[in-house]
C-alpha cells in the first residue's frame, strides 16, 4: 500500500482506474465528502478508501475484483438511505448513476438498474396502467428497499416488494456477473428476496408490476392530545378492513428545531390510508375517522405516481436512529405502551413512532422468499434522530425502553429494512439479523453465504456472517 500524505491508497486507486470507466474517488479528492457519505447521516464519518461512481455494471464487477485481489470489502451505496455500518477501508460502490428502468407492459414487469429510485419506475409504468410495489418515500432506491423485505402501500393487496423480484443480475465476490431467477439459481433467489446485500451488489432486478391507476389516499391529522381515542379507533378499523387497505398510524412529537417539517407544531397522531378500492366504497370505509374531526385531511383520489405524498416522507438525508418490533395485534394493553413511549404526556426524544398495519397477502409468500414475520398484524417502527451525542444518547436510552416495554407483545424479529442502527455495534447488530428470520432460513441463508462470499467481502449490511 503506498499512501500520499493526505491518505488516499495510490495503489489501489490506480488498479481501480486502470479498470473501472466511471469516476474513482480517494480521500484527497475535492468530491470525496460529497460521494462517502449516505443519505442516513448516522454514517456521516465514514471513510472508505476508494469510491467507485459506476457507470455499467461491469464497473461493479472490476470494482469487486480489485477489492478482492486486495482482501478489501465492499459496500454498496445507491441512494444510502439503508447505509448501517460504517466502510471505514472499504471500496465503496456507487450505482447511482444506474437509473434506467424498462417496462413491459404485456409481461407486466420492470427491469430496474440498481440506482433507479421508486419515482423512476412509478413514472414509467403508469402510463401503462401499472404500477410496482413501491415504498412509502418515492425518493429511495428500488433495489435495497426491494432486496430488504419491502412493505409497500400495495403490500397488503400484493404482498412484499421481494417477492415480486422475479430474476437479477449481481456481482459476487468472485467478480462475476451472474444471472439469477426461478430456473438458474431458485435457492439464492430465495436469499436474495429478503437477505438484503449480502450475497453480492445487484445490478439489476426484474420485478412485478400489477394493475393499479388510482388509489383513494392520504392522511388525516389530529391534534396529538387525541392521540388516546384516535389509536383507540385505529384498533377497531383495522380490524375489519379488507385486504385492499394499507395504513399507518404515526404519533409525532418532533423537537423544536424540526418542528417545521410536519403541520400542527409537529404534534400530531396521523393516520395514513391506501385504499385501492373506487372512492365512492373507500370513503364510506373512512367515516369513522372523518367523524372524529380531523384538523387536517388529504385523502382523496390520487395516481399511483403520486405515491409519495400519503407520507411526504423526508427528501434531504436525516441521521436516522430507528427499530422496528414485529407485534400480533393492538391491544389495549399495547396501546398504553404506546402513549407511554411517544403520546401526548411522554418525555421528549422520540420524534416518531409508526404503527404499520400487516396481514392481507403479506401473511402468506407470494413467492419464494427468506422474509420472515408471517404471523405479525403490525410493525411497530420507532424513529429517532442522532441530532448531536447527547440528544442520540438520549434517542438510544428512549429506544432500550421502548423495546423492554414491548417485548411481551412481539412475535419475532422486524425484517432487515426495519433494523435500522442496532445498540451494541457488531454484536447486536447480528443478533437482530439472526432474529428477522425463521432458525431453519437463517441456516440455509448462511451456508448459501458461505458458498458465495465466504471472505464476507459484503459485511457493511446487516451482516449474516459465514461462520
Amino acid at each position: 500500500m503506498t499512501n500520499t500524505p493526505g491518505g488516499s491508497d495510490v495503489e489501489l486507486l490506480s488498479a481501480l482506474r486502470a479498470d473501472v470507466n466511471g469516476a474513482v474517488i480517494g480521500p484527497d479528492h475535492a468530491d470525496y465528502d460529497d460521494v462517502r457519505v449516505p443519505w442516513n447521516l448516522t454514517l456521516v464519518h465514514q471513510q472508505p478508501a476508494a469510491v467507485v461512481l459506476a457507470d455499467s455494471a461491469e464497473d461493479v464487477a472490476a470494482a469487486v475484483r480489485v477489492a478482492a485481489k486486495r482482501g478489501l470489502g465492499v459496500a454498496v451505496q445507491a441512494t444510502g438511505h439503508g447505509a448501517v455500518h460504517p466502510c471505514d477501508g472499504a471500496v465503496l460502490v456507487s450505482t447511482a448513476r444506474l437509473r434506467t428502468v424498462h417496462i413491459d407492459p404485456d409481461r407486466r414487469l420492470a427491469t430496474v438498474a440498481a440506482g433507479a429510485r421508486w419515482q423512476d419506475v412509478l413514472a414509467a409504468a403508469a402510463p401503462h396502467g401499472l404500477a410496482p410495489l413501491a415504498g412509502t418515500s418515492p425518493h429511495v432506491g428500488v433495489l435495497g428497499f426491494t432486496l430488504g423485505g419491502g412493505y409497500s402501500w400495495l403490500s397488503r393487496r400484493y404482498g412484499l416488494a421481494a417477492e415480486s423480484l422475479v430474476a437479477a443480475t449481481l456481482v459476487t465476490a468472485d467478480g462475476q456477473l451472474r444471472t439469477v431467477d426461478e430456473r438458474t439459481d431458485p435457492e439464492l433467489l430465495w436469499a436474495l428476496r429478503g437477505a438484503g446485500g449480502n450475497f453480492g451488489v445487484v445490478t439489476s432486478g426484474q420485478l412485478r408490476l400489477f394493475p393499479v391507476r388510482e388509489l383513494y389516499a392520504g392522511a388525516l391529522a389530529f391534534p396529538i392530545e387525541r392521540a388516546p381515542e384516535v389509536l383507540d379507533a385505529y384498533r377497531q378499523w383495522t380490524g375489519s378492513v379488507p385486504d385492499e387497505v394499507s395504513s399507518v398510524l404515526a404519533l409525532i412529537r418532533l423537537p423544536e428545531m424540526l418542528s417545521s417539517l410536519a403541520p400542527l407544531d409537529g404534534r400530531l397522531v396521523q393516520v395514513m390510508i391506501c385504499d385501492l378500492e373506487p372512492a365512492e366504497v373507500a370513503e364510506q370505509r373512512l367515516a369513522p375517522f372523518r367523524a372524529l374531526g380531523p384538523a387536517i385531511d388529504t385523502v382523496r383520489t390520487i395516481t399511483t405516481e403520486q405515491l409519495g405524498e400519503i407520507a411526504n416522507d423526508s427528501v434531504g438525508p436525516m441521521p436516522l436512529n430507528e427499530h422496528g418490533h414485529l407485534v400480533a395485534d393492538l391491544s389495549p394493553g399495547l396501546i398504553d405502551v404506546l402513549l407511554a413511549a411517544n403520546g401526548p404526556d411522554a418525555p421528549e426524544g422520540l420524534p416518531l413512532l409508526a404503527v404499520r398495519h400487516l396481514g392481507g397477502q403479506l401473511a402468506t409468500a407470494q413467492a419464494s422468499s427468506c422474509h420472515g414475520g408471517r404471523q405479525a398484524g403490525f410493525l411497530i417502527n420507532a424513529t429517532g434522530a442522532d441530532l448531536g451525542p447527547e440528544l442520540a444518547a438520549v434517542v438510544d436510552a428512549h429506544q432500550e425502553t421502548l423495546s423492554v416495554s414491548l417485548k411481551p407483545y412481539t412475535v419475532g424479529g422486524a425484517g432487515l429494512n426495519f433494523i435500522g442502527k442496532a445498540r451494541g455495534g457488531r454484536v447486536g447488530d447480528a443478533a437482530r439479523t439472526r432474529a428477522a428470520f425463521e432458525p431453519s432460513d437463517y441456516r440455509r441463508l448462511v451456508a448459501l453465504k458461505k458458498a458465495h462470499d465466504p471472505e464476507n467481502m459484503f459485511r457493511f449490511n446487516h451482516n449474516i456472517a459465514p461462520l
